[in-house]
C-alpha cells in the first residue's frame, strides 16, 4: 500500500510538472535606472534698506500726536529661493497700549522706481496681527509673484489715530513684522 501511495505521489508531482510547462510564455525585463528629483527651496532675506529721502525700517518715532503718521520706512524682501514666491505679511508680539490705536500703511512696488505704486494695506495694526490676518504683498502688479533672486521693496508708515484721547498720552507700541515666502505652483507663475 505504500508503494502505491508513493507511486501516486510521484506520478501527480511529474504531471503538476509537466502541466506547468504547457503553460510558459516569452518574457523579458529591461530598465531606466538613476531617476532622480530634487526639491526647491524657499527661502527669503527681509530686512530694513534706507534710500534717499526713506529711513530703513523698523519704524521708530516718538512724539506721536493724534492724526500724525511716522516718516516711511523701507525695507527689502529678497527671494533667495530656487522658484517664484507669494509673500506675506503680518504683525506679531504687539506690545503697549497705544497699538490699539496705532494705524498702519503698507506699499509695494519697484526697487529704484515707483517704490509707493501699490498700497496692500492701510488701517488698524491689530487688525494685521497673527498669521491668520496676514497681508499679501504679491498678487497684483507690480508683483504677481516674486522670481528667484528678486527682492520686492515694502515702504510704511504708522500713524496715531485721530481718536487718541488724553489717556493716549505717553503710551508706546511695539510690533514685530513677519514675512512669509510659500512657493507658486507652474500654472500660477
Amino acid at each position: 500500500m505504500r508503494n502505491i501511495a508513493k507511486s501516486l505521489v510521484i506520478i501527480l508531482a511529474a504531471v503538476s510538472v509537466s502541466g506547468g510547462a504547457t503553460y510558459s510564455f516569452f518574457s523579458a525585463t529591461d530598465s531606466i535606472e538613476g531617476n532622480t528629483i530634487s526639491t526647491a527651496t524657499v527661502e527669503i532675506d527681509a530686512k530694513g534698506e534706507a534710500r534717499q529721502g526713506v529711513m530703513a525700517k523698523p519704524i521708530a518715532t516718538s512724539n506721536l500726536v493724534p492724526g500724525q503718521y511716522t516718516d516711511w520706512a523701507r525695507g527689502a524682501i529678497w527671494n533667495k529661493s530656487t522658484v517664484p514666491v507669494r509673500l506675506y505679511m503680518y504683525a506679531d508680539n504687539l506690545q503697549g497700549a497705544a497699538c490699539d490705536l496705532t494705524n498702519l500703511v503698507v506699499t509695494t512696488g519697484h526697487a529704484g522706481g515707483n517704490e509707493r505704486e501699490r498700497t496692500v494695506y492701510e488701517g488698524k495694526l491689530t487688525d494685521v496681527a497673527g498669521s491668520a490676518e496676514r497681508v499679501e504683498l504679491t498678487g497684483n502688479p507690480p508683483f504677481a509673484t516674486v522670481p528667484a533672486n528678486w527682492t520686492q521693496v515694502v515702504q510704511q508708515r504708522a500713524q496715531l489715530d485721530e481718536s487718541a484721547d488724553n489717556g493716549a498720552q505717553n503710551q508706546e507700541c511695539t510690533w514685530d513684522e513677519i514675512f512669509v515666502a510659500e512657493s507658486v505652483a507652474p500654472e500660477d507663475n
